[in-house]
């Protein structure tokens, strides 16, 4: 483009909002993300509790089911966030072994946190809130 045509300033003016779009989407994924890997965590703590009762047991292990499912969306959702579907989808076996899980989660959301904060946000403990990047 010419230099101080009209276009060249329109097309300009739209890459911040795509950027910023794309760091919210980057913040929405990570503190999904941390909140996952917080709950996980604990739910290695309550791993290491004595036997429950049977009831309980069966209890603690759907509740497990479904929080390691939830921080295995969450982490792929991040990573495609960062990277693409590609490096995504080549991860998503890491994330199905449990302790190697939460090591891959927390990588990502480590890059998470830099890339945002090379781009000037501040990322609190769970990470951004997305409605807080302007």
């Amino acid at each position: 483009m010419i230099a101080g045509h009209g276009t060249e300033a329109r097309l300009d003016a739209r890459r911040p909002a795509r950027d910023l779009e794309h760091f919210r989407a980057i913040a929405a994924h990570q503190r999904f993300a941390n909140l996952a890997l917080l709950t996980q965590s604990v739910m290695f703590g309550f791993a290491l509790l004595p036997p429950l009762p049977e009831q309980l047991g069966a209890v603690f292990q759907v509740i497990a089911a479904v929080l390691g499912f939830g921080a295995l969306v969450a982490a792929v959702q991040l990573i495609d966030a960062l990277y693409n579907s590609v490096v995504a989808a080549l991860c998503a076996p890491l994330l199905l072994i449990p302790a190697l899980s939460l090591l891959v989660a927390m990588v990502f959301s480590v890059l998470a946190n830099r890339r945002l904060r090379a781009a000037g946000f501040t990322t609190p403990f769970l990470g951004a809130h997305p409605d807080d990047l302007r």
